[in-house]
């Protein structure tokens, strides 16, 4: 139970200072929403009956924001830092004036503006070699006065793919030059997206460490093991869960032209339910776009021997994880963190188990202080239902 708020507190800091207490007293609502999709935020809602808030320079827009939530008893921890980005006045009869203050995450300035470039590393008689990924998202997100942290074993796995990259170089020239990776007329946070997208990462900024400056790219089968636990009836407020077939697939095939011997392949990587395990299925010739039956997808779009595998994970992984996903809410808790396992249990074998965090809201208003976790199961933790029925333990092999 450690984490829960039963006797919540907040602190708020604007500038990098403490909001006086008349700022505070005025404060009828905070929520912080963290996540691996988008931006984070913070909102803050002041009454403003007197209209002493406009035209304050407290909330001007650009000014850094922090905030700290928590009990009285177990101290503050930081779950949001970032800029004000916008602010907004409501003016009601019924309900009072109040003034709407929103931040976001330091991300938000890389949305701003587009570049064009391409990274590699010219070698003198060979050509240009792609530039690692890691290496490029890790220039990308220091640009933008950030710290980029990979976690280990989504470090290897760019490892292995940039590995068909170096390879391509060397055994076709040309065609390894199509492998550099462009930024095309693309913000750096489109950019960073893409590259994570293609490498199984998911993208989130750790709001607890230097000042929100830490951006982290992590693999989706790291952290597999549960850091809280969590039973209905005990301590949740309320837990939903949903399994869909809807837009799901378990097989992804792309078609391959490989010079060399003027041929055409069809690879097909798909998730063997009963195994349970990737597949690889390659054969000449081109599938036709919506061959293949039931729960399969066609990529339609040229690629290489070497491309092909970024191509066929990043519509595959994302869409397996992506068959359940649940919606946990709590007691007020700052313990948890998107990114990282849950279990849950009190619900059933189907519903409960591991989930992965992938949104965070804190809200604390008058009602109280709640926590709600958007969660996703995921093919990694063994209790993912099969494309029909069923389910399998999972035991990724170590990288």
């Amino acid at each position: 139970m450690d984490g829960f708020a039963f006797v919540p507190e907040s602190a708020l800091q604007i500038g990098g200072r403490a909001v006086p207490a008349d700022v505070k007293s005025a404060i009828m609502s905070i929520t912080s929403k963290t996540g691996l999709d988008g931006v984070d935020q913070a909102v803050i809602v002041l009454a403003n009956d007197m209209l002493q808030w406009l035209d304050n320079d407290l909330f001007r827009v650009g000014k850094e924001l922090s905030l700290d939530l928590g009990t009285a008893d177990h101290g503050l921890k930081r779950v949001f830092t970032g800029e004000i980005v916008a602010k907004a006045a409501k003016f009601t009869a019924e309900t009072g004036n109040t003034l709407i203050v929103t931040a976001q995450d330091r991300r938000h300035n890389m949305a701003d503006g587009t570049k064009t470039r391409w990274f590699a590393i010219p070698v003198p008689a060979t050509g240009n070699f792609p530039f690692p990924d890691p290496a490029t998202a890790s220039l990308a997100t220091l640009e933008n006065f950030m710290l980029p942290i990979i976690d280990p074993v989504g470090a290897a796995i760019a490892v292995v793919l940039g590995g068909l990259d170096v390879a391509a170089v060397f055994s076709d020239p040309a065609a390894g030059q199509k492998l550099i990776r462009k930024q095309g007329d693309e913000s750096d946070l489109d950019f960073l997206k893409r590259i994570a997208k293609e490498n199984q990462w998911d993208m989130l900024v750790e709001h607890d460490r230097v000042d929100g400056h830490v951006l982290r790219f992590q693999s989706s089968i790291d952290h597999l093991s549960s850091e809280a636990d969590f039973e209905f009836g005990l301590d949740v407020l309320e837990f939903e869960s949903r399994i869909t077939k809807v837009g799901q697939i378990d097989a992804v095939s792309i078609a391959v032209w490989v010079p060399k011997i003027k041929m055409t392949f069809t690879i097909t990587l798909g998730w063997d339910w009963d195994q349970p395990a990737l597949t690889l299925d390659i054969v000449p010739g081109v599938i036709p776009i919506g061959a293949g039956g039931k729960g399969k997808l066609k990529i339609d779009e040229p690629a290489s021997p070497f491309s092909a595998g970024r191509k066929l994970l990043s519509e595959l992984i994302p869409r397996l994880n992506r068959r359940m996903t649940a919606m946990l809410k709590i007691p007020g808790h700052v313990g948890l963190k998107a990114g990282r396992t849950i279990n849950m249990s009190g619900v059933g074998k189907e519903f409960g188990g591991l989930y992965r965090i992938t949104g965070l809201t804190h809200k604390l208003d008058g009602t109280g202080f709640t926590t709600m976790a958007e969660l996703r199961k995921e093919i990694w933790f063994g209790s993912v239902p099969g494309y029909e029925n069923g389910t399998s333990p999972v035991r990724p092999a170590a990288i």
